[in-house]
Formats: structure tokens, C-alpha cells, sequence
């Protein structure tokens, strides 16, 4: 469940970054992985042993520059994925929260976390993938794990106050 849940959310990243006018993430911030160190990562959302993230650029060859930061626990799970996009607009934030919907992922309202956010929750107890995707200014940050929404809210504001 947790790999179809990240396929949605990368869907629904790229869905936003098509509908929006998009620029590459070398504009005003260094949208990097040093944004949400391991060590941070891995003691807000209760990870112990969580690997120096491997960053990386989604969707090459084309006009979106995606940091992409990805979290093991060193048995090559992937544990954690958080994405960065600073070519995110009101419109493509919303075509991306809708593409959860139309995927039948419940879809919740966040306030007070940047300018518009957004949770979903999906899964079992056993199996649990919830996705946080917050926009800040032309800054979007998308966290799907299997971390609880508190965790990934105070994740969240962690990472927004360094942008």
C-alpha cells in the first residue's frame, strides 16, 4: 500500500508541476536535502538508524527540477521520501491535492502550515502511508511516510522555517 500511496504522490507532484508555471528549484532557495537532515527526519517522526538521505532529480530531461530526498533504514527500505519543488503555483497545488481525491485517498485540510497544506491518510495500522504536502510561497514540500500527521506537521514547520 505504502508503494502504490508514493506512486500517487509522485503522480500528483507531477500532475502539479504541469499544471503550474513551473520554474527549475535553482530560483531563490537551495531546495536540498541539507533542508531536512537524517538526524532531524529521523527523531521527529520516531526513526531511529535513518540513513543520510539520497537526493536526486525527478522527472530529468524535462523543464521540473524536483529535489528529491529519500530516507532508508539501511535494510534499503525506503522509509521516507520528502520532495521540493520551487516552481509550485496555487493551481498546480490544488491539481495535485486532486488527484489524491480522484484516487479515492481520503483528503484533509491542514491550517497553519504555509500558505495551503494538505494531508492524506491511507493504509492499515499495520501498513500505515500518510502524505503531508504544504505549500509555501512558490515552495512546495511533499512528506509521505508511514509517521503519524503530527509527526509530519512538526516535521513541516521544521523544514518551512528554513525556507
Amino acid at each position: 500500500m505504502l508503494q502504490i500511496i508514493t506512486r500517487v504522490a509522485v503522480y500528483a507532484l507531477a500532475l502539479s508541476l504541469g499544471a503550474s508555471g513551473c520554474s527549475d528549484s535553482s530560483g531563490d532557495h537551495n531546495l536540498s536535502c541539507d533542508l531536512a537532515p537524517a538526524s532531524e527526519v529521523g527523531a521527529t517522526l520516531g526513526l531511529t538508524g535513518l540513513l543520510a538521505p539520497v537526493a536526486g532529480i525527478e522527472f530529468p530531461g524535462t523543464a521540473y527540477a524536483v529535489t528529491s530526498c529519500s530516507y532508508g533504514l539501511g535494510n534499503n527500505s525506503r522509509t521516507v521520501i520528502i520532495n521540493f519543488d520551487a516552481g509550485t503555483d496555487a493551481e498546480g497545488f490544488a491539481a495535485s491535492k486532486q488527484s489524491f481525491v480522484q484516487a479515492g485517498v481520503p483528503v484533509t485540510d491542514v491550517s497553519g502550515l504555509g500558505e495551503a497544506a494538505y494531508f492524506c491518510a491511507a493504509g492499515t495500522q499495520q501498513v500505515a502511508s500518510n502524505t503531508l504536502v504544504v505549500l509555501k510561497g512558490s515552495t512546495s514540500v511533499l512528506i509521505p511516510s508511514g509517521a503519524s500527521r503530527a509527526q509530519e506537521e512538526a516535521l513541516a514547520r521544521q523544514i518551512l522555517a528554513k525556507l
